[in-house]
């Protein structure tokens, strides 16, 4: 009933939209004190997470697999500003797991930002983090990380 053409055919689509519309990931530096700072990652930590799942299950056709290497490479560099600003994330909020959340797939992509690694290890280490409520898949990634 499913034909692979309809599927790659919607997945490359989706990937095009996303790449004539990636300047909606920008991270503007004045936040609307309600949205919050770090809430504005949640998208780009999606975005990554997706094309992680893509690459790994080989399921991308090599137009989906350019689209979401780009995607991730614009993000990357222009909206994250090559991690930069996932640093300024953490010490805004020190405890919060988002930060870490959205680097974990980069960082398995092959992008690196050692400021990151070094808060959230630092962080892990502090009594008050093993206080903060966080769920257990949070604290199962980190270990993951440290590994």
């Amino acid at each position: 009933m499913t034909d692979t053409r309809l599927i790659h055919g919607v997945g490359a689509g989706a990937l095009e939209w996303l790449w004539a519309h990636r300047d909606g990931f920008r991270l503007e530096q004045d936040v609307d004190p309600e949205t919050g700072f770090l809430e504005r990652f949640k998208p780009i930590g999606e975005l990554a997470l997706i094309c992680k799942v893509l690459f790994r299950e080989g399921v991308a056709g090599s137009r989906q697999a350019q689209l979401a290497r780009q995607l991730l490479d614009h993000t990357w560099r222009e909206t994250l500003d090559g991690g930069r600003m996932l640093v300024r994330g953490q010490r805004i909020e020190p405890f919060s797991p988002v930060p870490f959340e959205v680097y974990l797939p980069f960082k398995e992509l092959g992008y690196s930002q050692p400021e990151v690694e070094e808060a959230t290890v630092l962080n892990h280490r502090l009594d008050s983090w093993a206080r903060f409520p966080v769920t257990p898949t949070r604290r199962l990634g980190l270990s993951a990380f440290q590994r």
